[in-house]
């Protein structure tokens, strides 16, 4: 870091390092990033109105672009662990969700091929519970549903054996 304060007509009045030989040009530029030396400075001037003085401080582009190669591979590396880390809790949120809807579609499969079994998995959200209770009642209810319609065709066919064994009992007295 260099400081200048220089007069009103480019004398310098303090200087610290060897920017003496270019203070005038300082002056004159209204650039913000000067070379002086074969070295990248960012100039910062103030004028004071009160003297006249310019206040001149040349800081080190390198000096500030030093830390950033650090800080680029710190977003680079984070960033890189905030992906894997979205990946997986991705998949395994999806699965919470996915699997429970799998064991429900697997449970109606099963009972398409006459298997009337209610599906007893739990799920983590209300909405599918809510889906697999209402399937659960369904199935019950077919059940129930399958045994009335067999215990009366039970009766029916007990009826109907016991009218024909009536007809029949009267022929072979």
């Amino acid at each position: 870091e260099l400081m200048l304060l220089a007069d009103s007509s480019a004398r310098p009045i303090v200087s610290d390092g060897d920017a003496n030989a270019k203070i005038s040009d300082l002056l004159l530029t209204d650039a913000q990033q000067v070379t002086l030396e074969q070295k990248r400075y960012i100039l910062v001037k103030q004028l004071s109105d009160q003297t006249g003085w310019t206040l001149m401080i040349l800081y080190p582009v390198s000096d500030i672009t030093d830390g950033i190669s650090v800080l680029r591979w710190a977003i680079v590396v984070s960033g890189a662990i905030g992906l894997v880390l979205f990946i997986i809790l991705s998949f395994l949120l999806s699965s919470m969700i996915t699997r429970p809807i799998l064991r429900l579609m697997r449970a109606m499969r099963n009972k398409r091929q006459g298997v009337l079994t209610p599906n007893l998995t739990q799920s983590y959200t209300t909405e599918l519970n809510d889906l697999n209770m209402t399937y659960n009642q369904m199935v019950d209810n077919m059940n129930r549903l399958i045994k009335l319609v067999y215990e009366k065709e039970l009766i029916q066919s007990r009826t109907e054996l016991q009218a024909l064994q009536a007809q029949i009992d009267p022929h072979f007295l």
